[in-house]
């Protein structure tokens, strides 16, 4: 029973240094909601008074409620940003005289722009909003 007791007394603390990790280092920050509780749970024992068996621990993980966080919604907008700062810097580097491409090129990022097209992309994985920076 001693040894079962000391491996797993190992796991738990290999488990808090690597959680340890993510605080050190700020990449907590940009981790999914589920995956923050995670972590601190890892190295705290619990988060905002949950635990691993909690059923609201739990619940966060479904895929419903990781699109209805703000971390997802920063996601979406992130990959639009990306994709309207591409066409922009397509659109710069065409000279005018290319008024066909020119004009395909304003339309594309008025489309990318809309509030439409960041609609469209949930369901998707999003882009990391810092890439978009």
């Amino acid at each position: 029973m001693d040894v079962f007791a000391e491996g797993m007394d190992n796991m738990v603390g290999a488990h808090r240094r690597a959680a340890e990790m993510y605080f050190n280092d700020g990449s907590i920050e940009g981790a999914c909601p589920p995956l923050k509780a995670l972590l601190h749970i890892m190295r705290d024992g619990s988060f905002e008074g949950k635990r691993l068996d909690s059923p609201e621990m739990r619940d966060m993980f479904t895929f419903g409620n990781i699109r209805k966080s703000e971390w997802y919604a920063e996601r979406l907008i992130g990959r639009q940003q990306i994709e309207v700062n591409e066409l922009q810097r397509k659109l710069y580097s065409t000279p005018e005289n290319q008024q066909k491409r020119v004009a395909e090129l304003k339309a594309q990022l008025k489309l990318k722009k809309g509030i439409g097209y960041l609609k469209s992309l949930a369901g998707t994985l999003g882009a990391d909003p810092y890439m978009a920076m």
